[in-house]
C-alpha cells in the first residue's frame, strides 16, 4: 500500500490519533485532500474516512488509548445509537 510522507488534511497528519464515523479510536496512515486511511486501534482493521464528510475528530494518544481500553463499554453505549455503524471483528 502506497502511503504519502508528508501531507495531511486540515486537522489531522499521517501519525495522528482520530475518532473515525464507526467512533472508532484510528492512527492515521495516510491524510490526503479530504481522505483519511487509518488503523483502528480496536479491531486492527483499515478503513477510509473522510475529515469533512464523515466527521473525524483528531484525539490525542491519551484519549486514542482511553478509548481502545474502554471499547466495550464505548461500545454498549453505541447500541443504542441507530446512525452508528459497528465494525465487525475479523478473525485470522
Amino acid at each position: 500500500m502506497y502511503i504519502p510522507g508528508s501531507v495531511s488534511t486540515e486537522r489531522i497528519a499521517r501519525g495522528d490519533f482520530y475518532e473515525d464515523c464507526h467512533y472508532h479510536p484510528m492512527l492515521c496512515l495516510s491524510a490526503e485532500g479530504d481522505k483519511l486511511v487509518g488503523v483502528s486501534l480496536v479491531t486492527g482493521g483499515v478503513g477510509v474516512c473522510s475529515e469533512r464528510d464523515c466527521a473525524a475528530v483528531p484525539m490525542t494518544v491519551e484519549e486514542a488509548i482511553d478509548r481502545k481500553l474502554h471499547w466495550e463499554e464505548i461500545a454498549e453505549d453505541l447500541e443504542e445509537v441507530p446512525e452508528a455503524i459497528h465494525w465487525e471483528r475479523i478473525e485470522d
